[in-house]
């Protein structure tokens, strides 16, 4: 999913403001926080601040 673009709808930006494109639906999946989060959000393509997240941390997150 990664490679495709238009199925990313969520951007999560981390320390020092790196961000990760990541799919929405993924993530409220494997995750009740997300989930929450994103079906409160009326926004199509929402950036999620994670500023206490490192990259790499984030990196091994979405890739699991």
């Amino acid at each position: 999913i990664i490679g495709y673009e238009a199925l990313l709808l969520v951007t999560l930006a981390c320390a020092g403001g790196q961000c990760i494109r990541a799919h929405r639906l993924i993530l409220s999946i494997y995750s009740d926080y997300f989930r929450q989060l994103l079906t409160k959000c009326s926004n199509p393509e929402p950036t999620i601040l994670l500023p206490d997240v490192e990259l790499h941390d984030l990196e091994i997150l979405i890739t699991f």
